[in-house]
């Protein structure tokens, strides 16, 4: 039976354990680069950048119990979320 004649929950089953199996991997890579303290590291076919980012958002509770806001005090219903590392991987171009 070829993996495309298996039953949809087998292949479903088979896709997370990889996918489960590689998310755990990327974790493990992930945090060895955090670990680096690198800003940028250079690879062979690829360079990483580690950038520290952070998001703003709105509490709709505190906007809706207050009729006619200004901006200021719009600005004042902003909630800063936690700081979160974003990588990024950008491919190399292949040297002629």
């Amino acid at each position: 039976m070829t993996a495309s004649n298996l039953p949809l929950a087998d292949r479903y089953a088979a896709a997370k354990a990889a996918f489960d199996a590689a998310e755990k991997a990327l974790n493990a890579l992930k945090a060895e680069v955090k670990a680096t303290g690198a800003s940028h590291i250079e690879g062979v076919s690829c360079d990483l950048s580690v950038n520290l980012s952070q998001r703003s958002s709105v509490s709709e509770d505190l906007l809706f119990a207050k009729y006619g806001i200004t901006l200021t005090e719009l600005d004042t219903c902003k909630v800063e979320g936690k700081p979160f590392e974003v990588i990024k991987v950008k491919a190399k171009q292949p040297t002629a």
